[in-house]
Parts: C-alpha cells; sequence; structure tokens
C-alpha cells in the first residue's frame, strides 16, 4: 500500500490526478493492469519530443502521457508533448512549487517496473474511486502567472530536451531533462488543425 507521505504520492494526489482526463485513467489503469509496453519508463514519449520528429505518431509514453495521449484521442509526438507541458505546469501551480512534478516523475522512472505498476495502479484506482464521490471541480484554462522558477521556453525550443535526471543531451536539444526549465507560462493549448478537443477546460474533467 502507498503511503500519503511519500512526496510522488502527495505530487500525483494533489497535482497530477485530478487534472488527468477521467477516460485516460481509465486506458492507465489497463495499462497498467496489463503492463502494456506502450507505458514507458525512462521517456515521455516514443519518439522523443524533438523538433524532427513532432509530427510523428507516438508509439508509446510515460504514464502521465499516456492518460493524455488516450484520453484525448492525441495521435503525434507534439501534440502528446504540448498537452503534457501544460498539465505539469497546471500540477506545478497547484502544488505551489517550482517542477514538483519531478517527485512523481524521477520515482516512476528509478522503481522497478514491477513495483512502480502496482504501487500506481493501486492510486489510479483511488482517482477514479474519489471522482465517483466527489467530481473535481473544473480549473481556468488561461492562467495568466507563470510558476516560481520556472522560465519560459525559448522560441523553437522543445519543451524538454532528452528526459528528467541524466539523460545525454541530443544534438540540438538541452542536456537532459528538466521539468523547471522549460515550462511556457501560456503554452499552445490546441491541436495542430487549430481545435481544442476539451473545449474551455482542457485538463481538470472527466
Amino acid at each position: 500500500m502507498t503511503h500519503p507521505c511519500e512526496a510522488w504520492v502527495k505530487c500525483w494526489r494533489d497535482g497530477l490526478a485530478p487534472l488527468l482526463p477521467g477516460a485516460g485513467l481509465e486506458a492507465l489503469r489497463l495499462a497498467l493492469a496489463e503492463d502494456d509496453p506502450e507505458l514507458l519508463q525512462g521517456a515521455t514519449t516514443k519518439p522523443p519530443p524533438l523538433a524532427c520528429v513532432r509530427e510523428w505518431p507516438c508509439e508509446a509514453c510515460c504514464p502521465v502521457a499516456y492518460a493524455l495521449w488516450r484520453g484525448l484521442g492525441l495521435a503525434t509526438v507534439g501534440e502528446v508533448e504540448e498537452f503534457w507541458a501544460r498539465l505539469c505546469f497546471e500540477a506545478d501551480l497547484a502544488l505551489d512549487e517550482p517542477a514538483a512534478v519531478l517527485w512523481f516523475l524521477n520515482w516512476w522512472d528509478s522503481v522497478p517496473r514491477a513495483e512502480a505498476r502496482r504501487a500506481l495502479l493501486e492510486e489510479v484506482s483511488r482517482e477514479l474511486a474519489r471522482r465517483v464521490e466527489a467530481p473535481p471541480t473544473p480549473r481556468p484554462a488561461d492562467r495568466q502567472r507563470e510558476a516560481p522558477g520556472c522560465p519560459l521556453r525559448q522560441p523553437g525550443a522543445s519543451a524538454f530536451g532528452a528526459r528528467r535526471q541524466a539523460s545525454p543531451a541530443e544534438p540540438g536539444t538541452e542536456a537532459g531533462r528538466s521539468a523547471s526549465g522549460g515550462f511556457l507560462a501560456e503554452p499552445p493549448f490546441q491541436k495542430p488543425d487549430g481545435s481544442n478537443p476539451v473545449g474551455s477546460v482542457p485538463m481538470a474533467m472527466l
């Protein structure tokens, strides 16, 4: 059983989970239970979110990105990465700590897969049960402030380079990945065709 005082659990319960779509959480629960190979450790997406492959179909991703990918019907690496970056930004605001999402992301990447799957499956099931009892309150889509310590992304740069901790740098990208190093204060929240599949409330919904 997970302990509520663990940093990754608090990050998940108070920051990430309330922002994920219900359909995505259901898909994530199934993926965790079946050990779906499309669920990645050590990377956000496959292929990685580099500018040269942004239009490629997403093949697999980490749990947070997976819930967005499947829950919102996203298709490309670029779509998944943009929605993922926005959700992480919103989670940092909810937790009132710059780069707070790293508590969860680094836990998922570093724990043995079987252990991580069991623990996260328990948490996903808990969040889905909580929503049945008390549906989450939608949050406004247009936040105007930037989280402390989260500088704006430079034009043309990927939201992140390779991955969170000690990943080698790809040519032309950041050296590794840091959740405090690449969020937009107002990231684009539309699909490439101009549509917004979640309307005016992008993340907090069933």
